[in-house]
């Protein structure tokens, strides 16, 4: 049984990469420019400052690893707690891995709305995503027991 369920997800991986394929090399993003608005010597997208600073990836990553540093720490200082039972580690847990899940998910809709893809192409590549991650989530459960 397992066998079989390997194999399909071997297959389904396999349409995942020609798929991937073929949307990376079938569309001209490489040739994508954003429209500037030149502000004295400061170039900020149409929008303002917040919209520009929205813009910017490393204002995400920074967010992003302040988040995850301030929620590790505030678990790492809930579990060290006696009280503290183990099947709430593994709640505490499931939470995060949510959490970097729907942040991948929010982040890869943005960024291809962001590219100027329609927002139905942008929901489908997140959902392509979102759909490789379930396929690597049941390839582990199968192989790890």
């Amino acid at each position: 049984m397992a066998t079989g369920h390997l194999a399909s997800t071997f297959l389904m991986g396999a349409l995942v990469v020609v798929l991937v394929t073929w949307a990376v090399t079938g569309r001209a993003w490489r040739t994508y420019a954003p429209t500037l608005e030149r502000a004295g010597d400061d170039a900020h997208p149409t929008g303002g400052t917040v919209s520009w600073l929205v813009s910017q990836p490393v204002v995400w990553m920074g967010g992003f690893v302040a988040l995850a540093l301030l929620l590790v720490g505030g678990v790492v200082a809930f579990l060290s707690t006696p009280s503290a039972g183990l099947s709430l580690g593994v709640t505490v847990i499931g939470a995060m891995a949510l959490l970097v899940v729907a942040y991948l998910l929010v982040g890869v809709y943005i960024s291809a709305t962001r590219r100027g893809h329609p927002r139905s192409l942008a929901a489908a590549e997140t959902v392509s995503v979102g759909g490789a991650l379930f396929l690597l989530a049941v390839v582990a459960q199968l192989v790890g027991g």
